[in-house]
């Protein structure tokens, strides 16, 4: 049944729309508390790797120069640790409904087309250091982002699939 297959599959016709506007919206909730159950670990060490980048390195070696570099590639590549918590969250809720060939998609899309190609460009620029070969995660996470926010819109256009409220869930 199609409207299984859209729902996250598993869901046979005997449970009717009532199991499915549930399911949805068990998948939203699920979504949302993971996405803020991600937010504050995520943000504590964002913050510790961007104020305390040299201590948090010094944890691992006494080389003064290895403790710059780690603290610098640290600060660039800060953004792309905090938004993959996210990402992850949102590929979870896009491979629930089904959607897994999505989650490949953009994920194989950002990391050869995006993230590879970046750093090997940004590795030859005149003047690179780590700190600008460590940016390309971050912009990789960000067209991630850019493509997964693109999908949740067009999919959410396209029926009650993610817009169901409990409130307009049938009774039973």
């Amino acid at each position: 049944n199609y409207a299984c297959l859209r729902h996250g599959g598993g869901c046979r016709d005997s449970h009717g729309p009532t199991h499915r506007c549930r399911a949805v919206v068990k998948r939203e909730k699920a979504c949302r508390q993971g996405l803020l159950m991600a937010l504050a670990p995520s943000v504590v060490l964002y913050l510790i790797c961007l104020l305390f980048g040299p201590q948090v390195a010094a944890l691992f070696t006494r080389d003064p120069q290895v403790i710059t570099q780690a603290a610098l590639y640290m600060r660039s590549n800060n953004f792309d640790c905090m938004s993959l918590s996210f990402i992850f969250c949102i590929n979870g809720y896009f491979n629930s409904m089904g959607y897994s060939w999505f989650t490949m998609f953009h994920s194989l899309l950002t990391t050869f087309a995006v993230r590879v190609p970046l750093t090997w460009l940004l590795s030859t620029m005149a003047g690179s250091t780590i700190f600008t070969i460590g940016l390309a995660p971050s912009v990789s996470s960000l067209v991630s982002l850019a493509l997964c926010t693109f999908f949740y819109r067009r999919v959410a256009k396209q029926g009650p699939l993610l817009t169901i409220s409990p409130a307009k869930c049938p009774p039973g």
